[in-house]
């Protein structure tokens, strides 16, 4: 049976897998209005209408938190649903995951906020966001473990799809013993002396932090080569090697429980050591699928079916997660350089979602995915946008400009290269806004059994 055929088919018919593509779609959608602020912020003169620039980190904070970690893993818990069916316990995770995100949208307006600007997870200390973090990962966790059971039992069939099911459940768990284990080891520190908040938070979710990209990039190889498999429209020849190197993405993953039991956490070496295995090892196996999947598309280039939006969204993830990624090789210091690198890579597989995502989205409408010239057009604009947005960040990074502190004293040509990233973001938060209005509108039409007959 055809790759792309059987599970985009079981997921656009599966109500737990629209449930979980919905608060993905419904978190972009609220991290968009949070991203408005942010370019305003680091854009000149735009800055001025915002007398407290402190609001640039609390919005930063759950922009990052809505955009990275809650679409992403919804996305990724929509294709763990495809050997499940919508049960009332599994229903309930996702209707926990969105009062989840929900508090997440809203913490800013619950009184005191003490925005704390570490890696991966970065948090506001304040109560609701807390509540609705928790919820959110908790209920994802719960989840995995009914996915880890049932996925478990279908190894054999389908080997690709069902063992990046499995392995990712599984890491979106060891992502937990990480946390687990950085709260004990950091429990013992506390009480020999003081530790500063964002110390403590960049600690606790270094390791689980770094084992959350893996889970990224494990489910975007996946996407890709589903996307690829609808534009050639059969199965790809190299399926055998592309579960080689989800096997290799998936081992050199959880080589992260390994910081743990090899150093303090408090020691300079736990640090470098899960930065050494991102860097060293976190690009292996997504490079070489890209490098497969271009080698596969051209040589089938003459057979290629008309698909405009499967064409713009494996191009554009690929431009921008490898841009990214050879960014990532020119840092050097603290600067805006290390937002440019991060926002190529984790767009780069955001698009891939996306691109996924009006896949599914038209298939559970029962509209033809030939012409969607709407759809190709989202992806474009959004990653037109966010290449203008890194490029100038990268260019800003070298004449010296610190990320997270906005309204700094800068140079004329950091001001313009800040300009043009505050542009390039506004061009990609349009784009975002045209896949959360494209996708949302299907899903009310799937909702109420209307055919969308509109290209």
């Amino acid at each position: 049976m055809n790759l792309e055929n059987n599970i985009i088919d079981q997921l656009s018919r599966n109500k737990l897998a629209i449930c979980w593509l919905r608060n993905g779609v419904i978190s972009l959608a609220l991290a968009g209005v949070y991203s408005i602020i942010l370019v305003m912020l680091r854009t000149p003169i735009l800055v001025t209408l915002f007398p407290n620039t402190e609001i640039f980190k609390s919005a930063l904070v759950i922009h990052v938190n809505l955009s990275i970690l809650v679409w992403l893993i919804s996305v990724t818990a929509c294709i763990w649903s495809y050997n499940l069916q919508p049960t009332t316990s599994s229903i309930t995770y996702v209707i926990i995951a969105f009062f989840g995100t929900a508090l997440i949208a809203l913490s800013p307006l619950c009184g005191q906020n003490l925005p704390v600007m570490n890696n991966y997870i970065p948090m506001l200390e304040n109560i609701m966001f807390i509540l609705g973090i928790s919820l959110f990962g908790i209920s994802v966790l719960l989840f995995s473990s009914n996915v880890i059971l049932t996925t478990i039992k279908n190894l054999k069939s389908q080997k690709l799809i069902n063992f990046t099911i499995l392995s990712t459940a599984i890491m979106w768990i060891l992502v937990w013993v990480c946390f687990i284990c950085s709260y004990y080891q950091l429990q013992q520190v506390i009480k020999l002396v003081p530790v500063d908040i964002e110390f403590y938070y960049e600690l606790l979710f270094w390791s689980g932090g770094h084992l959350l990209q893996f889970i990224y990039t494990q489910i975007m190889i996946l996407v890709m080569i589903v996307l690829s498999n609808t534009w050639v429209n059969k199965e790809l020849r190299f399926n055998k090697l592309y579960l080689i190197l989800l096997y290799l993405n998936f081992l050199i993953s959880i080589a992260a429980i390994w910081g743990h039991l090899s150093y303090d956490i408090i020691d300079a070496e736990f640090k470098e050591y899960y930065t050494k295995q991102m860097k060293y090892g976190g690009g292996i196996a997504p490079v070489l699928s890209l490098i497969l999947i271009f080698y596969e598309l051209v040589s089938h280039n003459h057979k290629l079916v008309v698909n405009s939006l499967i064409k713009a969204s494996i191009i554009c993830s690929s431009i921008l997660f490898l841009s990214g990624g050879f960014i990532g090789v020119l840092i050097t210091s603290m600067n805006v350089t290390v937002p440019a690198h991060y926002h190529g890579s984790i767009v780069g597989i955001s698009v891939a979602f996306m691109g996924f995502s009006f896949l599914l989205c038209d298939n559970a409408c029962n509209n033809e995915q030939k012409k969607n010239s709407y759809s190709s057009a989202a992806i474009i604009t959004l990653t037109i946008g966010q290449m203008l947005h890194i490029i100038a960040l990268l260019f800003a990074g070298g004449y010296g400009v610190m990320r997270k502190i906005p309204g700094v004293e800068m140079t004329i040509s950091s001001k313009l290269l800040m300009g043009a990233m505050g542009g390039g973001g506004l061009i990609a938060i349009v784009g975002g806004l045209m896949f959360v209005v494209i996708c949302g509108k299907k899903m009310v039409l799937r909702q109420f059994g209307i055919r969308d007959k509109k290209k």
